[in-house]
């Protein structure tokens, strides 16, 4: 009977540690990930200001933006809630107090929509948006 203990020991010890290894690799893996930084070539995209593109990008902006930075893309606060884990607010949009359009160049933005990195080079939360609705 000690021998069947013993084993049932050894065998749930190894089964944690190897939890324990697996979990401190992905760990760091996902760290290293968040903590990278991304360079990319500048876009030299030219944005349209003419009336019907004006529109659309309007039209775009309530249908894709709207539902996580708010109707005024002044941000929303506790726009998840993940209870223990914590919450996450959605970013001010905006160039007034608090909001990140002053300081954005239309580079920062595409930067920030089609590649998901921050000013700095580093990635940013960002949800992706089921294909049905781009």
């Amino acid at each position: 009977m000690k021998k069947v203990l013993k084993w049932i020991g050894i065998v749930l010890g190894s089964l944690i540690g190897l939890v324990l290894v697996a979990g401190l690799v992905l760990f760091l893996m996902g760290n290293a990930r968040l903590n990278k930084t991304y360079d990319f070539e500048p876009s030299n995209i030219t944005i349209p200001t003419d009336e019907a593109s004006i529109a659309y990008g309007k039209h775009r902006a309530e249908i894709l933006c709207q539902g996580c930075h708010g109707e005024d893309l002044s941000g929303v606060n506790n726009w998840f809630d993940g209870g223990p884990l914590g919450t996450i607010d959605s970013a001010n949009l905006t160039s007034g107090g608090g909001g990140i359009g002053a300081d954005f160049t239309t580079e920062d933005y595409v930067r920030a929509i089609r590649h998901g990195i921050n000013q700095e080079g580093k990635p940013i939360f960002m949800v992706a948006v089921p294909p049905q609705h781009i």
